[in-house]
């Protein structure tokens, strides 16, 4: 992957400097270009590209524009499940004023699914961050938001997991419980983003199992999120029929007990429950879906699960 504040940037940069007026990125466009090799240093000289390959424009909100430290700001793209389906390898921010490319980032290409349930295929969440570095970054841009505050955002991600586990709003006990496992003592969903900003969040990071944060008494949350096609046709064992097993390796390593819990999303969701064999296991949970009836078509399930537990003792 490569950047650079193009030849363009640069002089409109410094015109603006000069004249004492903002500049104002309000978009990022993506664009699959032809023959593009993101090993090699960006060409600071290009233009905008062929609209014919341009696949995406992304409205950057000033809730996603943060400063780093006075000379380098960094804006941020987060496009969800529901946008798609296209790939990319080539990604532009875009001044307001004058529609000029500011910044050039290139990037191996990069496919973007959106999530369709006539087809069961399921979506793909992609977060791309572009910093500026130039001096006194902070004060042209009028960026006012510290970026440690939304980088990883963390009310979002907790209350949307709180969603997720529990679609009636008010049963995100589940979630509570977790937390006051682990020494957060949670009576609502404020309780709980509280809880995530007053522990000190001091490490976190995403990977191709899911996303964890680490705060600085110990306490690691880790999210994962998967599809998995099953029939669910073992047993019956005490009445109940299971799939084979399903494993979700976590984002980061657990020291000691680890509290799980999940929700599966897809046909016949409504008589799916899920039963660990192994939800304890450091390094990832095993787990079987468990229905009273057999199902023995394979149907695709969404499964997002979140575990807590300790990063060290």
């Amino acid at each position: 992957m490569s950047s650079a504040i193009t030849a363009l940037g640069q002089t409109r940069i410094n015109q603006l400097r000069g004249e004492e007026k903002p500049l104002v990125i309000d978009r990022m466009v993506l664009a699959l270009v032809p023959g593009l090799d993101p090993s090699q240093p960006v060409d600071r000289n290009q233009q905008m590209p062929d609209p014919a390959h341009v696949v995406h424009t992304h409205t950057i909100d000033d809730a996603h524009k943060g400063y780093v430290n006075p000379d380098q700001v960094v804006y941020s793209m987060i496009l969800g499940s529901d946008v798609g389906d296209f790939s990319f390898n080539w990604i532009g921010t875009v001044e307001a004023v004058t529609g000029k490319m500011i910044t050039v980032t290139t990037t191996p290409e990069t496919p973007k699914r959106k999530t369709d349930l006539g087809t069961n295929t399921t979506g793909n969440n992609i977060t791309r961050n572009v910093m500026m570095r130039f001096q006194d970054a902070q004060a042209l841009t009028g960026v006012s938001v510290s970026a440690e505050t939304w980088q990883f955002d963390y009310t979002t991600w907790m209350v949307a997991r709180i969603e997720e586990h529990d679609g009636d709003g008010g049963a995100h006990q589940d979630i509570r419980d977790l937390l006051a496992t682990h020494g957060h003592n949670i009576s609502s969903v404020e309780g709980v983003v509280g809880a995530i900003a007053d522990g000190a969040v001091i490490e976190s990071g995403s990977n191709a199992n899911g996303k964890y944060m680490r705060l600085k008494d110990g306490t690691q949350i880790c999210t994962m999120s998967g599809a998995f096609q099953r029939a669910i046709t073992s047993g019956p064992y005490n009445g109940f029929y299971t799939s084979p097993k399903i494993e979700m390796p976590y984002p980061a390593n657990f020291v000691g007990d680890v509290s799980f819990s999940a929700q599966a999303r897809g046909d016949f969701v409504s008589a799916i429950t899920i039963a660990g064999e192994d939800i304890t296991s450091s390094y990832s949970a095993k787990f079987f879906l468990v229905s009273a009836n057999a199902i023995n078509t394979s149907h695709y399930y969404v499964i997002r699960a979140m575990a807590i537990g300790r990063w060290k003792e």
